[in-house]
Formats: structure tokens, sequence, C-alpha cells
């Protein structure tokens, strides 16, 4: 699967019936990273995205998934 920016909900929408539900915010923030070191190696591997998403979920608070995912979106517009 392609990881293009412009996709990115819908792409992360792909991953939803693999992903638990609680981790799917988690889930388009590791695609953002992905996109934005420009290894999109997860995008094409459900279990390496739902390591990306546990190991987030455990470093960002809930609260702050929102301003996580904008900033990196941020970044990869600007790059």
């Amino acid at each position: 699967m392609a990881c293009d920016p412009n996709d990115l909900l819908e792409g992360a929408k792909c991953y939803l019936a693999c992903i638990p539900p609680g981790y799917a915010p988690y889930a388009e923030i590791a695609i953002l990273c992905a996109i934005r070191d420009g290894d999109t190696s997860v995008c094409g591997s459900t279990d390496s995205l739902i390591q990306a998403a546990t190991c987030l979920s455990c470093s960002i608070t809930p609260g702050m998934v929102p301003y996580v995912r904008m900033a990196i979106l941020c970044e990869i517009l600007s790059a």
C-alpha cells in the first residue's frame, strides 16, 4: 500500500480492522512518522504497525495525540 500524505486518513482506515480500536490514533501517528522518515515499510506490515502503535501508546499521553499528529504533519508539509 502506498503511503501518500494526501491519502493518509484513507490509508489509516485500511488498518482499522487489524488494529485494536484504542490504538487507531497511534497507528495513524506511526504512519505519519514513517512518511516523515521516508521509511514506509511499516505501512505494508500490520505486525510492524501494531508494534509501533503499542510503543507510541506507552510514550504519548492520550490527550497529546492530536497535537503530536499535527506537529508531525506540519513537519511533512514543510519539508
